[in-house]
């Protein structure tokens, strides 16, 4: 597998980015798409993204 090397940058909360990513992972849960702790699961509400091409990557993420 590939290493990539990003640059440092540490993310912060937008102006809608808390509010739409509780819409959105509270509807995923609902229709099954996310785990039911997924509000608790660090992968899923962290706004880096994973270096492993094959972890899923959040919309609030990129």
């Amino acid at each position: 597998m590939r290493k990539t090397a990003y640059p440092n940058y540490a993310p912060a909360l937008g102006y809608m980015t808390e509010k739409i990513r509780h819409k959105y992972i509270t509807k995923a849960i609902e229709c099954n798409i996310l785990p039911f702790e997924a509000h608790r699961i660090e992968q899923i509400i962290s706004l880096s993204a994973p270096n492993d091409p094959t972890k899923p990557i959040q919309i609030w993420q990129l």
